[in-house]
Formats: C-alpha cells, sequence, structure tokens
C-alpha cells in the first residue's frame, strides 16, 4: 500500500505539475513591461497624438526607422498589429498621463517608440526611439510627452 494513489498524493502531484505549468506558460526572459506617460500642457498642436509602441527585429527597426513618420500610414503598422501597443493623447483628456503593458517575450529583441506629431521634427530622435531589450525588459520607463517631441527618462 505503499504506492497506493491517496487524495493526498493526486492533490501533491497537481500542485506540482501547476507549478511546472506556470513555469513554462511564462517561458525565459518574459514578463511585462510598463511605459508611463506624462504630457505638458500643450501636446501636438492640440491635435491628438499617437505614440506606438512595437516590438521588432532588428531587421523591423531599420524599415520603421526608413519609414519615419509614414510608419503610421505604412502596411508594415498592420503587419506588426499583434506586437504593437497605441496610446493616444489629446488636449481634452482630462488626465493625460497613462500607463501601457508591453508584454516581453523571448524573441523580443527591441522595443521602437514612434509618435505621430503634427509637426514632424526633421530629427527623428524628437519622434522616434529605438530601445534594445535591455533597457526596457521588465522594467517601468518614463515617457515625457511634449508638444512636438517626446523623450524617455531613464530610471
Amino acid at each position: 500500500m505503499r504506492n497506493a494513489v491517496t487524495p493526498t498524493r493526486c492533490l501533491k502531484a497537481f500542485a506540482v505539475l501547476a507549478a511546472v505549468a506556470a513555469l513554462f506558460a511564462t517561458g525565459c526572459g518574459s514578463g511585462t513591461s510598463t511605459l508611463k506617460f506624462r504630457c505638458d500642457r500643450d501636446v501636438n498642436g492640440g491635435i491628438l497624438l499617437t505614440v506606438d509602441a512595437v516590438r521588432a527585429s532588428e531587421a523591423e527597426v531599420e524599415r520603421i526607422r526608413a519609414l519615419g513618420e509614414k510608419w503610421f500610414y505604412d502596411s508594415l503598422r498592420e503587419s506588426l498589429r499583434d506586437r504593437t501597443k497605441t496610446a493616444t493623447f489629446s488636449q481634452g483628456d482630462a488626465r493625460c498621463d497613462k500607463e501601457v503593458q508591453i508584454p516581453v517575450r523571448k524573441e523580443d529583441k527591441f522595443l521602437v517608440l514612434i509618435a505621430d506629431y503634427r509637426f514632424q521634427s526633421p530629427d527623428p530622435g524628437r519622434y522616434l526611439v529605438v530601445m534594445p531589450k535591455d533597457r526596457w525588459k521588465k522594467k517601468t520607463i518614463s515617457i515625457q510627452i511634449h508638444d512636438r517631441e517626446f523623450n524617455v527618462v531613464e530610471p
């Protein structure tokens, strides 16, 4: 009777299997990152501002950089929709501060932040930021939204 199946043994085995399943479900290198947006009083000349956060490969980063502000109207944006989180900001928002959760997957290499400003700066660094995984993986990133540009505040 020493090896008999008992309710207690079944519960213990189930608990161990559930713990192992949870570890596999999260996967190595997975988790969540948080983007915390804060806005100035005036944003984007008073019209809606769209900011995308895209989990991308190196090749996709290069394509996004080449597109610049045209990213928002290109088919590449739609093809990466499952890896894109979008936040919008407008003058009429009662509260411009927002948080966006970004899932982190093992295969993610970069996070691209790109904003569709009405008056786009000739300097892409004012509306497009590329961060390697070690800068954003499982971290909280603060982003300050200004009238014609945004910047990432290092934690």
